[in-house]
């Protein structure tokens, strides 16, 4: 229907959908029919209709009501994939109900079992107990008070996890205390600031190891014995941002990067096939926008870091000083990337995991987490789409250069600890094999795939569960990973991307003058930051 009326339909037009799609109404048809069924089943098994039954009547009646007026479907797209979204969380919700017991009683033969009400006084009682708990069990911490304190702000099924493995598998077996706590984003810094920090700080964004680290706050954990033999653990572009003036400041813990999804019914469907360079997928966006489909390209600075290291570019020189994307590999890169949508008009905002679901828009480029989203928020289409290896661009030797950035998390030690010998025990633990494994089945297991573990350690990634075709995938993407660095002032690069991005497809404005302008504001505030903090001076 999306390609004959595109997504944002005329509403004064006939587009003549009875003629044009008579299969699509008969399998409507079929459908409404089996919606049916199942309410009816539902209401008489479950007593009468009610809130298990509504997602699936209300989608019923949409069907019924395309059927009867079938050119009254363009203006109510718009609801039906709201109502498509309903019944797929509908579905999640009915897989994943848990059974509730509040006791198992054995009854002899002839006997009755006890009466299952509560009494005035038990409810009280409970309630108070309940109620006085609340202030008495701490449940931001763990273990005693001469620990390695360690700080994360996760979400509170994680931090169960972490805990127990902490106690099974550190604890025990080295004798090191560890007290966890779980705080709230964004209390870290002020903490630091004010002499109250813990020793260690897990999941942060990358970012802030150099932010750290710059102001002297943070430890260089390549000074400490072990360290190289940890670092065989990553990928070197997961290092790459925790590195300043040659030393790391931080331990990866997570590390995500960009493949391809792809609608594979679509693909079969119109014959299409998966573009392994930038001239395939070139000519593809032209068959997509034939059909009233597009292309989802990836805007802001990892979008254009993509061509930029496809073009054998860099951010920065290096050592951090200075941005050099206003070279020719960079204004190439940055040409390349803009003509996508200035010539064909793609979104600069979106919501991939809608319109992927929805059909307009059957391939697009996505960080590989986004396989966790698909799989549980779009049951709907759970074997129509699968993934691949970005396109690349063609090299002067006739090889396929497909680089791609990523981003990730990592754990900081702290420069005011004064217990550091154990914290970086704690590290290399927690940022190991053994532990990250153990880490993401735990949670998995616990939340389900949505909540699949992004791991950073090569080892504990190639034992997460993926199917043998999806991790061959992502390990060869994997192969062109290329980290982003990171340098104080930073900020501006990734602001000021976005801003002569905009500039030349909205403004239409001449790609190397812009990107030039904007270039020198980048370097301006690099070096005024670096300046500030006396970075790249003798002592």
């Amino acid at each position: 229907i999306i390609m004959l009326t595109s997504p944002n339909p005329d509403p004064y037009r006939d587009y003549r959908i009875a003629e044009k799609l008579p299969e699509v109404l008969e399998e409507m048809a079929v459908q409404a029919k089996h919606l049916q069924n199942i309410s009816d089943y539902i209401a008489y098994t479950g007593g009468g209709r009610g809130n298990d039954t509504s997602v699936l009547d209300k989608m019923q009646r949409q069907l019924q009501d395309f059927i009867d007026d079938p050119e009254g479907i363009p203006s109510l797209l718009g609801s039906f994939n709201s109502n498509k979204s309903a019944l797929g969380t509908w579905i999640i919700e009915k897989k994943s109900q848990p059974l509730e017991i509040d006791w198992i009683e054995w009854v002899p033969s002839g006997q009755e079992g006890r009466d299952g009400k509560e009494t005035l006084w038990q409810s009280l009682s409970f309630g108070v107990r309940q109620f006085m708990a609340s202030y008495t069990n701490d449940y931001s911490a763990a273990f005693g008070k001469d620990a390695v304190e360690v700080w994360t702000a996760a979400g509170r099924d994680q931090v169960q996890v972490l805990t127990r493995l902490i106690q099974e598998q550190f604890t025990d077996k080295t004798g090191i205390d560890v007290q966890l706590k779980l705080v709230q984003g964004g209390t870290v810094l002020p903490a630091v600031v004010s002499g109250i920090g813990p020793d260690v700080s897990l999941m942060n964004s990358n970012g802030e190891a150099i932010n750290f680290a710059s102001r002297k706050a943070a430890t260089a954990v390549s000074d400490f014995e072990g360290f190289d033999e940890i670092a065989k653990q990553f990928h070197d572009s997961a290092l790459v941002p925790l590195r300043l003036q040659g030393k790391t400041y931080g331990l990866p813990e997570t590390q995500t990067f960009p493949v391809l999804f792809y609608r594979t019914d679509i693909f079969e469907e119109m014959g299409y096939q998966v573009p392994t360079t930038w001239t395939e997928a070139y000519n593809l966006m032209f068959e997509l926008q034939k059909n009233n489909m597009e292309f989802g390209i990836p805007t802001g600075i990892f979008g254009y870091s993509l061509f930029l290291y496809q073009n054998n570019g860099q951010l920065y020189n290096a050592d951090g000083s200075r941005c050099i994307i206003d070279n020719e590999n960079g204004i190439q890169a940055f040409r390349q990337w803009t003509k996508y949508f200035s010539d064909f008009g793609m979104p600069m905002t979106y919501n991939f995991v809608n319109r992927f679901r929805s059909g307009e828009m059957p391939i697009g480029i996505s960080d590989y987490t986004a396989y966790n989203t698909l799989v549980v928020f779009a049951p709907e289409i759970y074997d129509n789409w699968d993934i691949a290896c970005v396109p690349g661009t063609v090299q002067a030797d006739g090889s396929i250069n497909r680089s791609v950035a990523s981003t990730g998390t990592c754990s900081i030690l702290f420069s005011a600890s004064d217990n550091k010998e154990n914290a970086w025990k704690f590290l290399q633990w927690w940022c190991g094999s053994d532990a990250q494994q153990a880490y993401a089945r735990e949670i998995e297991i616990r939340l389900g795939a949505s909540a699949r573990y992004a791991t950073a350690n090569l080892v504990a990634f190639d034992n997460l569960m993926w199917t043998p075709k999806q991790l061959s995938v992502l390990k060869e993407q994997k192969k062109s990973v290329m980290g982003v660095p990171e340098t104080p002032g930073g900020y501006f690069t990734s602001r000021h991307i976005e801003n002569s991005f905009r500039k030349v497809v909205l403004n239409s404005t001449d790609v190397k003058e812009t990107l030039v302008e904007y270039c020198e504001l980048i370097n301006l505030e690099i070096a005024e930051k670096r300046d500030e903090l006396n970075i790249g001076k003798e002592e």
